[in-house]
């Protein structure tokens, strides 16, 4: 019932009285230069405690690293007299006080992951949002590709056992903020001019492996669907006649292919290992580099590295997994028998360091590492 009641108040306009503070807990100052608070900085993001306010635990800012722009707010309260959405509903009004009635619910008090961490009820509601259709679940900022496209304002509340939060986000902010982060990054400039190809020659089969290049963009002409966050199942441009399934990886805002990969389905590990091990041999023999021995992973997993290849910049490797545990497949037992799942992985050897670094771009709160 309680739930009922918050839901029919946030969809008309809400009558309760603001909850009062300086510059109304700064959303008056969302989404442009503030300077009345003293920041600390990391790499990605200014972060700044402003003076206390009555009936807050504690309060947050986050800026841009450069024009001091803030773009998220953050709030905890905790008020065993109240319920928390009573604590909550006060600063919803707030919001909607000054980014409009143009809002849509898109997360309705859900368990759901926001910023990395699993959080028991939340709600998010997006004000003046663009056109573009968002996946519901994408709660963080971290609203990839579309980042681009997206404007308005995302309102996130989050109701634990012993306390309430909400966050206030401008997407418009965001945007600032990655776009004075490209100024600074070298690893973030590389990406954008496109220089993280391994070589010119892209027509090489090992630095366009299936036909994708590693390093540049996916094509936009590609026959793909998405798995999961800047996973790709794809239609391979060039096939090969071992593989039957091809998987791209990429990073989040340009796109760049870091990781391709190749799948086949065997009965037994001993079949698998023999034909992946003729792979590996063969390119070992054509591209040099240093061979690893097959090694052992959990008893279940065994897999074989090719390194140093193409200037050092490629790495390969063989794998072979029961396929219960390949995360990609998920296949069932038939016919009283594991099936195992022989891949082919071609990957730039730097590539966590690209994806880390667009990864903290996008929502440095949510990467381990990101200052």
């Amino acid at each position: 019932m309680v739930r009922l009641i918050f839901t029919v108040l946030t969809v008309f306009v809400l009558i309760l009285s603001p909850a009062k503070a300086s510059e109304d807990y700064y959303l008056g100052k969302l989404g442009k230069p503030v300077g009345e608070v003293s920041f600390y900085g990391g790499k990605y993001y200014l972060k700044g405690y402003p003076p206390p306010i009555e009936g807050l635990n504690d309060i947050v800012l986050y800026a841009t690293p450069i024009s001091s722009t803030l773009y998220g707010i953050e709030m905890w309260m905790h008020d065993e007299n109240k319920t928390c959405y009573d604590q909550l509903l006060p600063y919803w009004n707030l919001a909607a006080k000054y980014f409009g009635n143009d809002y849509s619910i898109i997360l309705d008090w859900k368990e759901q992951t926001v910023d990395g961490q699993l959080e028991p009820l939340v709600h998010v509601t997006d004000f003046n949002r663009s056109p573009e259709i968002l996946d519901s679940e994408e709660i963080d900022v971290g609203s990839t590709r579309q980042l681009s496209g997206l404007t308005g304002q995302r309102v996130i509340m989050i109701c634990r056992s012993d306390s309430a939060t909400i966050k206030f986000i401008d997407f418009k902010g965001i945007k600032r903020r990655v776009s004075e982060v490209y100024k600074t990054d070298p690893v973030l400039q590389k990406l954008l001019r496109g220089n993280y190809a391994p070589s010119e020659n892209s027509n090489s089969p090992i630095q366009s492996p299936f036909g994708i290049i590693l390093g540049k963009a996916l094509a936009s002409e590609s026959d793909y669907r998405i798995i999961e966050n800047s996973i790709y199942k794809i239609e391979s441009p060039v096939s090969h006649d071992i593989f039957s399934d091809y998987y791209v990886w990429t990073t989040s805002l340009s796109d760049t292919v870091y990781r391709v990969m190749g799948v086949k389905l065997f009965t037994d590990q001993l079949q698998c290992k023999t034909v992946m091990n003729s792979i590996t041999k063969s390119l070992h023999t054509n591209l040099g580099g240093k061979l690893r021995p097959w090694m052992t992973h959990d008893d279940i997993t065994i897999d074989q590295v090719l390194e140093k290849v193409a200037n050092g910049k490629i790495t390969i490797k063989a794998q072979c997994t029961p396929s219960s545990e390949f995360f990609l497949i998920r296949t069932l037992v038939r016919g009283g028998q594991n099936e195992f799942a022989g891949s082919l992985r071609i990957y730039l050897k730097d590539y966590n360091n690209i994806w880390r670094a667009e990864s903290c771009v996008i929502n440095p709160l949510a990467i381990v590492g990101c200052d």
